[in-house]
């Protein structure tokens, strides 16, 4: 909802866009009565309080059945009007510019670049996570099951740290593919080491993802569910809780679980030369949970 809204340029919020809904669907469908804006039916929608319904989203994917969205125009009779438009071909520094939207319905199924099917996807078939985000000109690095894991978690790290300290913005396609290494971790046999690694590059990309995140409406419930996965796996499994401890005894003695919740005060504490790095990591993480 936020994603569709943000598409339609003549409306600010959820109850100008439900009335331009009315509007635009009338033209095209004149003999049904539409009351989306006089039920404010989808205003629990849009607070992430309530799933659309599949009729909503039969009607929304009727307007948005691709990367559209529409623009306000004068007309000659300098009335406006609201018609269909096409983003401009993106600017190569714009790489968020370059995730071309999904129609209303993909968006609710698989979500902003995938993120759906990263996070929840393939449960009996996790090695079809690859798939999803296949090495491109912007990631052309180690991928795939049968590349070396500690290569594909390094690259993974320097693409994503590389890119961070130099001011290059991460893509949600970014984080679903940190998300897909940390599932995949486990799975692949990797080390414990891995998984910390796996978890640091999920954080980083979920913090510097914060101000889309949350104009979306959906940061705390994402960095709330990966922070919980890695409690319970320091709370199941002891080998692992032993080797995060193991990996920073040469810092002193600090709280797993609250490392978990906020990995970058720790960093930021103990390597006060990386500040620039740290600090607003550790700023955004802070959001992760309001206790």
């Amino acid at each position: 909802m936020h994603d569709l809204l943000f598409r339609t340029t003549c409306a600010d919020n959820v109850d100008q866009f439900a009335r331009w809904f009315d509007q635009t669907m009338s033209e095209r469908h004149p003999l049904i009565e539409w009351g989306t804006q006089r039920s404010r039916k989808w205003r629990r929608n849009y607070a992430g309080d309530a799933s659309l319904t599949r009729e909503s989203l039969d009607f929304l994917d009727e307007l948005f059945p691709d990367s559209r969205y529409y623009t306000v125009t004068v007309a000659s009779t300098k009335r406006l009007s609201v018609t269909p438009d096409y983003p401009r071909p993106a600017q190569p520094q714009d790489k968020r510019a370059r995730e071309e939207p999904l129609s209303a319905l993909e968006l609710f199924q698989h979500g902003p670049s995938n993120l759906w099917i990263a996070l929840w996807g393939h449960e009996g078939a996790l090695d079809r996570l690859w798939k999803l985000y296949p090495p491109d000109r912007e990631y052309d690095g180690d991928w795939g099951a049968a590349a070396d894991f500690e290569d594909v978690l390094t690259h993974l790290e320097m693409y994503l740290y590389g890119n961070y300290d130099s001011g290059v913005a991460l893509t949600t396609a970014d984080l679903g593919r940190a998300i897909v290494v940390y599932r995949l971790q486990e799975a692949h046999g990797s080390r414990y080491c891995h998984g910390l690694r796996a978890y640091l590059c999920v954080r980083l990309a979920l913090a510097e993802h914060y101000p889309w995140l949350r104009a979306w409406g959906v940061f705390d419930d994402l960095s709330s569910y990966i922070v919980g996965l890695e409690e319970q796996r320091i709370s199941e499994d002891g080998g692992y809780r032993r080797a995060v401890q193991e990996h920073y005894k040469a810092y002193g003695a600090f709280n797993v679980g609250m490392f978990v919740e906020n990995p970058f005060w720790y960093l930021l504490d103990w390597k006060p030369h990386q500040a620039r790095r740290y600090a607003p990591l550790a700023q955004w993480s802070a959001y992760t949970f309001k206790r």
